[in-house]
């Protein structure tokens, strides 16, 4: 791929080469991985410069049915990201792993869950940043003309030069329908943790909707 590029008093000429291969045969797992080569020459008056980018990915996923209920769902895929960029801008070698998930089950709930590490050049946003968070997702018909959805979500980051930030959300709508008007009362909470400092916020709504 070639692509020009004129911006103000800056032109840049990139060039990218990229390849992948994958797994054909997914009954068991799907694997794959890819890379890219981008060469960037950047003219500006008076001078020129260039960055090369190298991007490596590998990745993998999974995918399962009627584990432990009826028609219950587990997908799971993970990845890992190297990019090694020379040159102009911000130059040094990344890493990057991830692993992802979700499960389905009684078509009513879903849960999620999610983790990466970064290792990022040397001096550049402390280093390195690993994250995690779970979700809880549900939809509950308590009674006729009635839906119940909620939502729940702790996330944890932790830099290496900052502290530790941990954010619990929760919300939360119950509703019914009466004809053509909608009744419905939201909540909502967070909590967010950064070192020893705390912060609690809670609100509630409620509301009635009638289309004319």
């Amino acid at each position: 791929q070639n692509h020009n590029d004129t911006v103000g008093n800056s032109t840049d000429l990139t060039n990218t080469f990229s390849a992948g291969v994958d797994n054909t045969q997914t009954e068991i797992i799907h694997v794959g991985a890819n890379g890219a080569l981008t060469k960037i020459h950047r003219t500006v008056p008076s001078r020129s410069d260039d960055q090369n980018e190298i991007r490596l990915t590998a990745l993998a996923d999974k995918q399962m049915r009627d584990m432990i209920f009826y028609n219950d769902f587990l997908n799971l895929n993970g990845n890992l990201i190297y990019v090694d960029v020379s040159g102009f801008g911000v130059d040094g070698k990344t890493l990057t792993e991830e692993l992802h998930g979700s499960y389905q089950f009684l078509t009513m709930f879903t849960v999620l869950g999610d983790i990466s590490h970064t290792e990022y050049p040397s001096g550049l946003y402390g280093n390195s940043v690993t994250t995690a968070s779970v979700d809880f997702l549900g939809t509950i018909r308590p009674w006729i003309n009635g839906l119940w959805t909620f939502s729940l979500r702790e996330s944890i980051s932790n830099w290496q030069s900052a502290p530790t930030q941990k954010t619990f959300d929760a919300q939360s709508r119950l509703s019914h329908q009466l004809g053509r008007l909608t009744l419905s009362t939201d909540y909502q909470y967070r909590r967010n943790d950064i070192g020893s400092i705390n912060s609690v916020s809670q609100q509630v709504l409620v509301r009635a909707i009638r289309p004319f």
